[in-house]
């Protein structure tokens, strides 16, 4: 089988193994390819912290003027840990806010696009930490 790709087009190649049996009883590896277009990383990712929260902005990919985006993940998780997708519903808008943080504690975050053929790239984690807010309340005189 031959599959044609762009030049400047991004492409991930998957090839999944799956055993085939010779007339001796010894298995042989058969390889499968299957080609899917990869969805470029979100730019220009910014995490603003707040207080148990942690703002995100960010661009759309490059080249995204041809691709439809109806969603982005949202990714979180302690520093230097896996992260996690933020349930945060559908939403084709390139900002968003996890929530239900910890103060003081540092998180891994990260953006990645979704379309109708799957998650794209994850953009590059920005290490941020909440915090309680540090404007002053205004007090009764």
């Amino acid at each position: 089988m031959t599959t044609s790709i762009a030049i400047g087009a991004a492409a991930a190649l998957a090839i999944s193994a799956a055993p085939a049996f010779a007339a001796s009883s010894t298995p042989t590896p058969k390889a499968s390819p299957s080609v899917t277009s990869a969805v470029p990383a979100p730019k220009n990712v910014v995490a603003t912290p707040g207080n148990g929260r942690i703002t995100l902005t960010w661009s759309a990919p490059k080249g995204a003027n041809s691709i439809i985006i109806p969603d982005y993940s949202l990714l979180w998780g302690p520093t230097g840990g896996s992260l996690t997708v933020f349930k945060d519903g559908v939403s084709p808008a390139t900002r968003g806010v996890i929530t239900g943080l910890k103060n003081g504690v540092a998180y891994d975050v990260a953006v990645s696009a979704v379309t109708a053929s799957g998650t794209g790239a994850q953009a590059k984690v920005v290490r941020v930490t909440p915090k309680a807010s540090s404007t002053p309340s205004a007090s009764p005189r």
